[in-house]
């Protein structure tokens, strides 16, 4: 009974045909011998289905680097989050794996497991959601701006108003005039080295420093720190990292946005910042442009990477102030509404006096990522193809 064929095929009709004291071959004769109606065929064929096995991915396999990571995320314009990602790189095509939960119970309902396949080759962005089965299809860029959530809402600051903290708001929103005062950009290697991900990796750490002053020279102080551990040149020069290179380079040339910081710190880490970034590179044509001549230095990719953004701000200081005291609908300097207003500016004097002295150690944005194991694998090739059964909600 139990060498029967149909155990081995079929253990499911195997476990059947003991209960009945039969082989597995006579249990499945008698069933089909007392078939009399169609309701008995299908109850029939029903036992069989269940031997049917998953189904078995047909598309060729290519050869395909593959970065796993693990990263973690905060400060006033972020929130506490950590997850862990699987990037599939071949020179026309990427796919991110993302899953994410955010530090905080009251934010489980946004903890978020998606996929980003990048199909430079045909400008399509295909964002998955995983969790519903369902995806939007958008151009290479992305459909950012639809998002039904911004991580940045969901930080310390929320969506508390204009300015109040939660996301960058530009100098022209602000009504604010500033100019350049210095821009200052280091970039050290500083000679330690460690094992990333199976690869030897240099550490780089680069500091900029921005201060921009406004017309009654107040000045607002933007401070980035980079932490890279970079491959080796030697490394670099490899068939599987310069498959890795040519896809970078295919990508950010599609999307016509070669900035090298979002080169060195990844999409993700940069969109946290490019406002910053685009508002800078308005106000002083040139201030980029030094910066990017500085980040040359840094060779290879970075499998680690670490970026905090600090910022004391002074420039405009009063303006809004000045505002909210004359909101009082005509109501005069004694009037309760006065008092108030006069009680709440100096409670912020307060507050902004008081973190003056300790203003880097409060990151707007903090981003670290690391990978921790990098191979070439055989990928089917529907790994860059959206599944079946996943619905889609947008085509933009």
């Amino acid at each position: 009974m139990y060498n029967d064929p149909l155990c081995i095929t079929c253990p499911r009709i195997c476990y059947m045909s003991r209960t009945s004291g039969v082989t597995a071959t006579s249990y499945m004769k008698g069933i089909f011998m007392k078939m009399k109606a169609l309701p008995v065929v299908v109850a029939g064929l029903s036992v069989l289905g269940g031997c049917a096995g998953p189904m078995t991915d047909t598309t060729p396999k290519n050869p395909t680097m593959v970065i796993q990571g693990k990263y973690s995320m905060g400060g006033a314009f972020l929130p506490d989050a950590s997850g862990t990602e699987v990037i599939y790189i071949r020179p026309d095509r990427r796919r991110v794996d993302d899953n994410m939960e955010f530090d905080s119970f009251m934010l489980g309902w946004a903890d978020y497991s998606g996929s980003d396949i990048y199909r430079i080759d045909q400008n399509k962005l295909w964002m998955l959601d995983n969790n519903n089965e369902s995806y939007r299809e958008c151009p290479l860029a992305g459909c950012f701006g639809d998002l039904e959530f911004d991580l940045s809402s969901l930080g310390p600051g929320g969506n508390s108003g204009a300015g109040a903290g939660g996301e960058y708001q530009g100098y022209s929103d602000r009504g604010c005039q500033v100019s350049l005062k210095s821009n200052d950009f280091t970039v050290e290697e500083t000679g330690q080295r460690r094992v990333i991900g199976g690869y030897d990796t240099i550490e780089y750490q680069v500091s900029w420093q921005i201060d921009m002053a406004d017309q009654r020279n107040r000045v607002d102080t933007n401070l980035f720190k980079f932490v890279f551990w970079t491959i080796t040149p030697e490394a670099a020069q490899s068939p599987l990292w310069q498959g890795h290179q040519q896809s970078m380079d295919n990508y950010y040339q599609a999307l016509n946005a070669n900035h090298p910081l979002a080169r060195m710190v990844g999409p993700e880490a940069y969109e946290a910042f490019s406002g910053f970034i685009e508002d800078l590179d308005k106000i002083h044509d040139g201030a980029i442009s030094d910066a990017a001549e500085q980040l040359s230095a840094i060779e290879g990719y970075p499998l680690a990477s670490k970026v905090e953004w600090f910022q004391k701000t002074d420039a405009c200081r009063g303006r809004a102030g000045g505002r909210a005291a004359g909101a009082g609908g005509g109501q005069g300097p004694g009037s309760l509404a006065d008092v108030a207003a006069n009680a709440l500016g100096g409670f912020i004097a307060d507050q902004r006096s008081g973190s003056a002295s300790n203003w880097k150690e409060k990151a707007l944005v903090r981003y670290e990522y690391e990978a921790t194991q990098v191979s070439e694998q055989m990928v089917h090739d529907s790994t860059f193809m959206v599944p079946e059964d996943y619905s889609l909600q947008q085509r933009r």
